[in-house]
């Protein structure tokens, strides 16, 4: 039988990091990690970016999809430039089989897991985190994002009160710590 479990928080918050981590400690034979960044809504260009980012930009029906797939069903993620907040095809070489434990991490809290896990974290820490994620991983110039994260941070999306979350996690706690719980979390 499946189990969900939405791992869901603010920008820069670690949840692709854990997610990774526990996938990575499980084994990609037991569980699968699908990112929601991936599985985002064409925006429509009269609509600016941090109210698209607020408005429900998931394609949940997508994400569903795959998710309800049969194990061992190898699913092909959509590609999605973030600079332009538009699905550009299929990629080829993001593909993930479908396991019995799911993990979806992502801003957005996919409501019908089995285990909703809200991680949080100080916004000081969280767009140091971001800065470096911006100019090292992603190669981007900084006058945009410094604008963008300098005027909207705490608009971005991450914190849903109307949301029961059943465990909360503060991910200034190591990496280890934070797998340890959630996995505890699973063992339940």
């Amino acid at each position: 039988m499946k189990k969900i479990i939405s791992i869901y928080g603010p920008p820069s918050v670690g949840k692709t990091t854990i997610a990774k981590a526990i996938v990575n400690q499980l084994g990609k034979d037991i569980c699968t990690r699908i990112a929601l960044d991936k599985y985002l809504k064409n925006r429509n260009p009269e609509i600016d970016r941090i109210t698209f980012l607020n408005t429900d930009p998931v394609d949940w029906q997508l994400v569903e999809q795959h998710i309800l797939s049969p194990k061992g069903t190898l699913v092909k993620r959509p590609k999605y430039d973030l600079d332009n907040y538009v699905r550009v095809g299929v990629d080829e070489t993001d593909a993930t089989i479908i396991q019995d434990i799911i993990f979806i991490e992502g801003a957005w809290p996919y409501l019908k897991a089995d285990i909703k896990v809200q991680l949080e974290l100080d916004s000081h820490t969280r767009l140091k985190r971001m800065t470096l994620r911006y100019f090292n991983e992603w190669n981007k110039t900084g006058e945009v994002f410094v604008k963008l994260a300098a005027e909207n941070w705490e608009k971005l999306p991450g914190y849903y009160p109307d949301v029961q979350a059943d465990f909360t996690i503060n991910t200034a706690d190591n990496l280890a710590t934070s797998v340890s719980k959630i996995l505890k979390l699973l063992n339940n």
